[in-house]
């Protein structure tokens, strides 16, 4: 199954891609479900790279202060969790929640 959704999740990118650019919220989204997808799988380098991904043109997209920012910060965390990086999954949870509470 997570073979079917990792296809799925890359025809749509290439998709995105094609139609509206690198530098879309929609981009980014395919990214962090993919990352999801890794994550699951426990791929957490693979995960880790597509959350970043997200994370990078959600920031430059959105600003720093968006919801879907917050959810990347906190997948981020999730996956550092996972690898018991407690700091750093920590320092991405604090900054999904001080996004949450502004």
């Amino acid at each position: 199954l997570y073979d079917k959704a990792l296809e799925g999740h890359k025809r749509s990118l290439d998709i995105h891609l094609k139609v509206l650019g690198g530098e879309h919220v929609d981009v980014a989204t395919t990214y962090d479900d993919m990352g999801t997808v890794f994550e699951s799988q426990g791929l957490y380098d693979k995960a880790l790279e597509h959350h970043k991904k997200c994370l990078d043109i959600s920031l430059k997209v959105l600003g720093g202060e968006d919801v879907d920012v917050a959810t990347t910060y906190g997948n981020m965390g999730r996956v550092f969790e996972s690898q018991g990086l407690y700091d750093k999954a920590l320092e991405h949870m604090k900054k999904s929640l001080d996004i949450h509470l502004k």
